[in-house]
């Protein structure tokens, strides 16, 4: 039994001396303890809370997988963003991990990303995949839907316009928003920017993918959303691009790259978004080279102080003692 800091039994001298630090200088520190993070990348079962999650209440984030971009072309939208601050998780669940859509190759159309879902405590949670980037426009050529960004969780870039007859492609539709989560704290997804006429700016320009925080742009992909607290950051396998904790961003068109795991535009082939956070896919600049993959969904359950303990540093004796009596001192 423990009263206040004096335990039973235990001496009043032994008690001061716990206060010592062996003559070690440095600040005072206290022990930190960490979020738990499970994360799904693909298909999965959660089994249920941690035993040093005695409310068996947690955070979940679903993504759906990021849609692809292509050659001078839009970026990719990011996949929807669903989040539940207070999520039953005694039970175990299945989680539904959904793709990242492929990147299109020189004069091929991209793919969407797919839908990630996951039912808990009654109540299945879907987050749809991000749109597919727009066809970049040939010139001479009409309209045409393969050149506007596809809708999705977010919604895609449109593809860059045609010079003549002079003419802009719209981006995708963010229809995440629309979706039934009922008790869900975010249901988040943009629609994607508009691909410019050759006409009035670069060529080669399309617009940026649409992210769970921001609609695209001409000149921008949409940024994603910091759902991931401080002390989850360190334990996600993803590492939250940025350190950030951002995920779900847009991918770039003839534009920068957004924080949250979407693709950046770039002259050779983008790297493909990141795996995990839903991103979009990058647009290539060069004409030989295809655009990206989106990143795929996921799946992360975040229990609050049910981590690993952080304790480097300088401790006093004392600090030592009561995180061990505590259960939150490292055993290794």
């Amino acid at each position: 039994m423990t009263t206040g800091f004096i335990t039973s039994g235990f001496s009043l001298l032994g008690q001061q001396n716990l206060n010592n630090d062996g003559g070690v200088i440095g600040p005072d520190n206290t022990p930190v303890v960490n979020d738990l993070v499970t994360s799904f990348t693909s298909p999965g079962t959660f089994s249920g809370a941690s035993p040093k999650n005695p409310s068996g209440v947690g955070k979940v984030i679903l993504v759906g997988g990021g849609g692809g971009g292509g050659k001078q072309a839009g970026g990719g939208g990011a996949g929807g963003l669903v989040v539940i601050d207070s999520a039953p998780l005694a039970s175990s669940f299945p989680v539904t991990v959904g793709g990242g859509g492929s990147g299109a190759a020189p004069g091929g159309t991209a793919g969407g990303g797919s839908s990630t879902s996951a039912p808990i405590g009654g109540t299945t949670y879907t987050a749809q995949g991000g749109g597919r980037c727009g066809r970049a426009t040939p010139n001479y050529n009409g309209p045409s839907g393969t050149f506007n960004g596809g809708s999705g969780g977010s919604g895609g870039g449109g593809g860059r316009g045609c010079h003549n007859p002079a003419s802009n492609n719209p981006g995708g539709s963010g229809n995440q928003p629309g979706v039934s989560n009922p008790g869900s704290n975010i249901n988040a997804g943009n629609s994607g920017g508009v691909g410019n006429s050759q006409s009035f700016v670069d060529n080669r320009i399309g617009g940026g993918g649409g992210g769970s925080s921001q609609a695209g742009s001409q000149s921008t992909a949409g940024e994603g959303t910091e759902v991931f607290p401080s002390k989850s950051i360190p334990q996600s396998p993803i590492f939250a691009p940025g350190g950030t904790g951002k995920i779900a961003g847009g991918g770039g068109g003839g534009a920068n790259l957004a924080k949250g795991g979407g693709a950046p535009n770039s002259y050779f082939t983008p790297p493909t978004g990141t795996d995990g956070s839903g991103g979009g896919g990058g647009s290539c600049y060069n004409g030989s080279n295809p655009g990206s993959a989106g990143g795929d969904g996921g799946v992360h359950v975040i229990e609050a102080g049910a981590g690993p303990s952080v304790s480097s540093g300088r401790w006093s004796l004392k600090a030592v003692y009561s995180a061990v009596i505590d259960d939150n001192w490292p055993t290794s």
